[in-house]
Formats: C-alpha cells, sequence, structure tokens
C-alpha cells in the first residue's frame, strides 16, 4: 500500500479553491516508471494542481491499465476531479473505482465521496438513499463519523432540524479520537441549528465543546467567534464584546479578523462603551479593508464619535464611508441621513439642510427621518414656522414611526418659539397625555404651566399645576411647580 488519500478528505464544511492552470508538466519517458508518474500526479494533487493531476491520471490509466497502482490512480482522478469542483465527471469516477475495485482500500471513500457530491449537488433525496446503502459494519470511527456528519448535513439542507441534530450527535460519539476535525464541526452545526432557533444560551455550549476539541486553530476561531454571535444575538453584548476581542488580538487570516472587529465595535456601541469603540478603531483602523465589514465598521465609529460629541471626526468618518465605490445607494442614503443627523447636533444647521436637499432622494425624503431632520434643521436656523410644518405632516403621516413622538414633542415648541402660544398650550398637553416618553410628558406639562402663566390664564396653571404633582411626584420639576404653585 502506497499511501491512504482517505486521510482527512471528508472535512467538507469548506472546500479548498482549486487552482486552474493550463498545460501539463508531464513528460512521459520510456525510462520513467509507473511508480515515479503516479508520484508525479500525486504530488501535483497534493499541491493544489487539480486539473493538472486529473490529466496525469488520465494518462497513467491509458497508459498503465494493468498496472497494481491503477486503483490509485482511478480514485486520484476522482479526486482530482472533486477538488476541481467537476462534479458530474468526479460521480463518474467514483462509481467507475468501486464498480472496479470493490475490495479497494479506497472503496469506503469512494462511496462516501459520491455522496457528499450528491449533498453539494442538492440531490438530497438521492444522497440520504446512498449513504443509508453504506454498510456501517465495515466502516471505522473515521469513516462511521464521515458518514454521519455528512447525512446531518443533508437532514439539514432539507429543513429536518430534529433529525439533524440526533444525526450530528452520532457524528460527534462515532469518534471520541481528539484529532478528528469533524467532532468539532459536527457540535459547530448542532449549535448553528440551536441557534437559527433563536435558543443561544442552548448553542454557546455546543460552540465551547466545538472549540475545546478542535484540531486546528482555524476551527478555533470559528468555534469562538459563533459563541460571540451567539451571546451578541441573546443581548450580551459585554461578553459578546470580549470574545471579538480576543479573535481580533490573534490577528487570523481571512474574513473572521474583519468581521470580529466590525462586531467588536458594534458590540462596544451597543453596550454604550463609546469610548472602547473609538479606542478598538483607532488601534485597529489599519486592519479595516474594502468590504462589508469596512462599511459596518466605518458606520458605527462615526456614531460612536457622535455620541461623544466629537463631530468632526464622525463627520470624518462619514465622508471616508461616502467616497467609497462599493456602497449600496441604499447605505448611502443612511450614511447621508446620519452625516446631516450630526450637523444639527453641531449646531451646523444650514449645512444639514443644504445636504438633505442635495443628497436625500425624493423616495427618502418623503419618509419620516428625512422629514423630521429637516424640521430641525428649520427650527435651528430659526424658522419655526417650516419647522412646525414638517412635525406636523410626520405626526399625520407616520403614526407608527419612532419619529411620530419626537415630532408630536417638538410640535409644541414650534408653536411657542413662533409666538403662538395657545396652540403651544394645547400641543403641551396633547403630548403630556399621549407622549411614550414619561420624562418629556413632565417637560411637556411643565411647559404649558409656565406659557399659561405667561398669559395670565391662571386657572388652567392651577389645575395643570395640581395634576402635574400628582402624575410626578418624583419628577425633576416636582418642587418647582409646588412653588409656583405657592405663588398663584
Amino acid at each position: 500500500m502506497r499511501r491512504n488519500y482517505a486521510k482527512a478528505m471528508f472535512y467538507g464544511w469548506v472546500l479548498i479553491i482549486p487552482m486552474f492552470l493550463r498545460g501539463s508538466l508531464s513528460v512521459y519517458a520510456e525510462s520513467i516508471t509507473p511508480t515515479e508518474q503516479l508520484d508525479f500526479a500525486d504530488g501535483l494533487l497534493d499541491k493544489g494542481f487539480y486539473r493538472m493531476a486529473a490529466e496525469e491520471y488520465r494518462r497513467f490509466i491509458e497508459s498503465f491499465p494493468e498496472s497494481e497502482y491503477v486503483a490509485e490512480a482511478y480514485f486520484g482522478l476522482a479526486e482530482s476531479l472533486f477538488y476541481s469542483k467537476l462534479y458530474s465527471e468526479a460521480i463518474d469516477w467514483y462509481r467507475k473505482y468501486s464498480e472496479h475495485f470493490p475490495a479497494g482500500k479506497d472503496y469506503v471513500a469512494s462511496a462516501l465521496r459520491t455522496g457528499q457530491i450528491l449533498f453539494l449537488a442538492n440531490k438530497y433525496d438521492e444522497a440520504l438513499d446512498h449513504f443509508s446503502s453504506i454498510k456501517k459494519d465495515n466502516l471505522n470511527a473515521a469513516e462511521l463519523q464521515t458518514l454521519y456528519f455528512y447525512t446531518g448535513k443533508v437532514h439539514g439542507a432539507k429543513g429536518e432540524k430534529d433529525k439533524a441534530v440526533q444525526v450530528f450527535k452520532e457524528a460527534v460519539g462515532a469518534n471520541p479520537s481528539k484529532d478528528s476535525e469533524l467532532t468539532s464541526l459536527a457540535l459547530l452545526e448542532i449549535g448553528d441549528m440551536l441557534s437559527a432557533e433563536s435558543d443561544y444560551e442552548k448553542a454557546v455550549p455546543y460552540y465551547v465543546k466545538a472549540q475545546e476539541c478542535a484540531c486546528s486553530e482555524e476551527v478555533v476561531n470559528v468555534a469562538v467567534y459563533k459563541q460571540a454571535e451567539a451571546y451578541f444575538y441573546a443581548g450580551n453584548y459585554t461578553t459578546a464584546g470580549e470574545l471579538f476581542r480576543g479573535i481580533v488580538k490573534k490577528r487570523p487570516a481571512g474574513g473572521i479578523l474583519q468581521d470580529s472587529l466590525a462586531n467588536l465595535l458594534l458590540s462596544s456601541f451597543y453596550d454604550s462603551a463609546y469610548k472602547d469603540v473609538v479606542s478598538e478603531y483607532e488601534k485597529n483602523e489599519g486592519l479595516i479593508t474594502n468590504g462589508k465589514a469596512f462599511l459596518n465598521a466605518y458606520y458605527i465609529v462615526a456614531c460612536a464619535y457622535a455620541e461623544l460629541e466629537r463631530y468632526d471626526e464622525a463627520l470624518s468618518i462619514l465622508d471616508k464611508l461616502l467616497a467609497s465605490d462599493s456602497l449600496s445607494e441604499e447605505n448611502r442614503q443612511r450614511a447621508f441621513l446620519k452625516k446631516a443627523e450630526i450637523l444639527i447636533k453641531a449646531k451646523r444647521f444650514g449645512a444639514a439642510k443644504d445636504l438633505l436637499e442635495v443628497h436625500i432622494g425624493k423616495t427618502q425624503s418623503e419618509s419620516a427621518e428625512p422629514l423630521f431632520l429637516r424640521a430641525e434643521a428649520f427650527y435651528g436656523l430659526g424658522n419655526y414656522g417650516a419647522s412646525y410644518i414638517l412635525y406636523k405632516e410626520i405626526s399625520e403621516k407616520f403614526t407608527a414611526s419612532p419619529f411620530y413622538d419626537y415630532a408630536i414633542y417638538n410640535m409644541a415648541y414650534a408653536l411657542k418659539a413662533d409666538g403662538k402660544e395657545r396652540p403651544a398650550i394645547r400641543s403641551f398637553i396633547k403630548y403630556f397625555h399621549t407622549g411614550k416618553d414619561k420624562r418629556k410628558r413632565e417637560e411637556a406639562l411643565y411647559n404649558a404651566i409656565l406659557t399659561e402663566k405667561e398669559l395670565t390664564l391662571t386657572k388652567d396653571a392651577i389645575r395643570h399645576s395640581r395634576i402635574f404633582l400628582s402624575a410626578f411626584k418624583n419628577g425633576n420639576k416636582y418642587d418647582k411647580v409646588l412653588f409656583q404653585l405657592g405663588l398663584f
């Protein structure tokens, strides 16, 4: 026996990307022995030159059909085609191998690979029939685990969650050896299915076990990342951030680093740890590359700078984001709206108004948020009539919007600032009765009382003061209203 190709070929949670090269390095000469030629083909397969390896195996089979190693060439050709993602051809050669060499050392591996290809081709029922035809008594621990693992993958693809979880558990138990990557991968699959059902508390222990028994650093990182995701979706942003931070510190290769950094920033932001967001960004800015994680990261960081009232930095980050060609139109509009919001917070009302007029599309401009930002900009510019009209439009058209409550509240202030005190009082009272924010309800009623006092509407002021003292016994303005009541 020359070599065993079945050693670790079925960890197929990700497939190696084949390298497509033209031509062949093979030079057939009479002095080259069959063994040397097969070794050359094997070397190409091991190095990832799958198309070239397939060509060499074909030549070997044609040149040495009676060789004692021809079975290995059949299997090597099938493997080369598989890793080239030429699944239709590959399955033909796996089947040829099984037909010609029923006692071959790679017979079981060939049968398992055939089922794997049926799974990859979305032929789930055929794959299940094929896997069920394989006699478990003839399998060693690694082969049995492979059978269970891909059977679980098929059930999962069919949406048969309970069956999939059961079979993945059988895969974990089939090979107790600590050097089996499939054990970790099966545990990850179970965790993913629980997470898909939002059962994060039960998912985390499976991810932890997958981490503990993983054979490669890559799978360790995936297991930690999935733990962090589960904690994040469960609302435990502190723990999620710690786990994402651990991955970032390790600097793993590939997209997991980008996603972990973006999610670390997001976890810190949702945890209201804005200084941590900025600190991690400034420390790891060089790791951010153009892509989805890049877009998310910049947006999150801009929001954190804004929360810290570092408006210039926030606007600079958004400008960097808006300069990206990768930004979708929807996200571009989102970024412009955030920029307008920050300009308003920075009291640059004219710049905010101009930005909204120039960059927000017609569809967006007729939705609640742009209307609200325009109203805020007009209010800041002292155009209270225009701001009131926009607040009123939101209150009439967007009753289900989160901006509805703000609009009702701000309408009263716009009316008062515009010298329309009596309508302002009615608006303040309306918010007191219908508003959702308790603090704002208290402020609204307090402002109604002050305005009534200014207009010498004494009876109304006394009545509303008594209502205030009853409704807000622990309110911030309780003592002030009590004092005012004593003056009437």
